[in-house]
């Protein structure tokens, strides 16, 4: 497969067929699996999947809640409402966090690769939000002539609660090769080669082994 790649500017009358790899500095195709608004290209094309076409309820859920703390916060740096009204939405969304980290853990026994695929976007903003919120001076909840209470102490440990979840999916994504035990290893045929695998397999001393 020939990839085109495009410097400087989106093409001419592109409608969103391409997007911009940061990763090489250009323009490229956009794959049809891909949502035009994709919060992190490079990584959906790495996993093969995007978020904003959630698999199922549960990447429906950690997508919501994601955006929802992303553009109260946004909202709010852009000038669009005061710390006391800010701060208490913000403080009922990270409410549920916990809730929703236990389901995704929960859901990793049986989910397959596309599932933790794309849970690996919200949770990771998710992530990155919550440790902004959690070491951010000044408003929303951070100041004392609005009369917002100060909820950093609150919300910090969700950053790390939020960090080993994070881990899960990528040990779905990316699972690791199982090491033997001690007793396997021992009991392991200790010739080498094909010769120790024909043992092993209950084939007598005779039997030739090839090679090439």
């Amino acid at each position: 497969m020939t990839v085109e790649l495009y410097d400087d500017d989106e093409p001419y009358e592109s409608d969103g067929d391409y997007f911009y790899n940061d990763m090489y500095g250009c323009w490229e195709p956009r794959p049809e699996w891909m949502h035009p608004d994709c919060i992190d290209p490079h990584a959906a094309v790495e996993q093969g999947t995007c978020c904003k076409h959630p698999a199922n309820a549960l990447v429906r859920r950690a997508l919501g809640l994601a955006e929802a703390v992303d553009q109260t916060l946004s909202a709010f740096d852009r000038g669009t409402g005061d710390c006391v009204t800010t701060g208490r939405g913000l403080a009922q969304l990270l409410e549920t966090v916990p809730g929703l980290v236990a389901e995704v853990k929960a859901a990793m026994a049986g989910a397959n690769r596309t599932v933790a695929a794309q849970l690996l976007c919200p949770i990771g903003r998710l992530v990155l939000l919550v440790l902004e919120l959690s070491l951010r001076s000044g408003c929303p909840w951070a100041c004392s002539d609005h009369g917002a209470p100060d909820r950093r102490a609150e919300i910090a440990p969700l950053v790390p609660l939020l960090e080993e979840c994070d881990a899960a999916l990528w040990t779905v994504v990316l699972p690791r090769p199982r090491r033997r035990s001690s007793a396997q290893a021992k009991a392991a045929p200790r010739a080498g080669g094909c010769e120790g695998l024909l043992r092993a397999h209950g084939c007598g001393g005779g039997a030739t082994v090839r090679s090439g």
